[in-house]
């Protein structure tokens, strides 16, 4: 959320606060709707939306969680949230997948498989972040 009431995006002023019932709220596997009352600030001006950012860390931290839960492996959608949310750079995530971050960015768009050791690598970096320890240093 923007500190005045100035949109982030278009730069004019006005931001609307208000609550939206049911939220859809977009993530690289498709919108996940986040049900109850979600307070947010929207420009009347370019129609963004701004989210209060402790609330979009809570949804990204449930949707780790139920991530860390999944039976199989990760789809690329899956991979592409992992490095949006994550803490780490492409250079740590390739650096532990022990591939070079073109490799990484082709198994993040689909156009390459994880392989089994990258999976395995994926869920235990994942079960790290949620247990609260970091892998990299």
């Amino acid at each position: 959320m923007a500190d005045d009431d100035t949109c982030e995006a278009c730069g004019k002023k006005g931001l609307v606060s208000k609550n939206v019932k049911d939220f859809a709220y977009p993530t690289p596997m498709g919108q996940v709707t986040i049900e109850g009352e979600t307070p947010l600030e929207e420009c009347p001006h370019c129609g963004e939306i701004f989210l209060p950012g402790l609330l979009v860390e809570q949804w990204n931290r449930l949707i780790l969680t139920h991530l860390g839960r999944k039976e199989g492996g990760f789809g690329h959608k899956e991979v592409q949230f992992l490095l949006r949310v994550l803490p780490f750079t492409k250079d740590e995530f390739a650096q532990l997948l022990e591939v070079d971050v073109e490799r990484l960015t082709a198994l993040a768009s689909g156009a390459k498989p994880l392989d089994l050791r990258s999976q395995e690598v994926l869920k235990a970096m994942l079960a790290d972040y949620l247990a609260g320890k970091h892998t990299v240093h």
